[in-house]
């Protein structure tokens, strides 16, 4: 990702959202903010609490050896021509997640889903037959 003169850090952060896959919804709940304060930080209406910031880097995966450099620009804390040493960091290739319980926990493939709710299935009928062997119905009048 080149940087040229007019970037901010929110134009860097939209362009590595939008080069990991991620969609708005999904860093923010990667990072445990609202779409909204990620929105502002795009348009660099606000800048990331320190906080914020760490979880940005570890969200859009930059080397934790260049993590305090980022929160540094993030915070406006650095000039931000040094977005440009991150920037040459080649990107990973985009993680599939699901919203859920668990921020960024991996899709699981359809087959493999489908397989595992077949044999639960399997286990609760063998259960349900073997529960029926053991207990016998009872006879009116017992």
């Amino acid at each position: 990702m080149e940087v040229d003169s007019s970037l901010s850090f929110g134009l860097w952060l939209r362009r590595r959202r939008i080069a990991l896959g991620l969609t708005h919804a999904a860093l923010a709940e990667c990072v445990h903010c609202s779409v909204s304060a990620l929105r502002k930080i795009e348009g660099d209406e606000r800048r990331p609490s320190h906080r914020l910031a760490e979880r940005l880097a570890a969200c859009l995966q930059i080397p934790a050896a260049e993590r305090a450099s980022l929160v540094e620009i993030a915070r406006g804390e650095r000039r931000i021509e040094r977005l440009r040493e991150l920037s040459a960091v080649a990107l990973p290739p985009p993680l599939a997640t699901v919203a859920g319980p668990r921020a960024g926990a991996a899709v699981p493939d359809a087959r493999g889903a489908a397989a595992a709710r077949d044999r639960s299935l399997r286990r609760l009928d063998a259960l349900d037959c073997s529960a029926a062997v053991r207990q016998p119905e009872r006879r009116r009048g017992e």
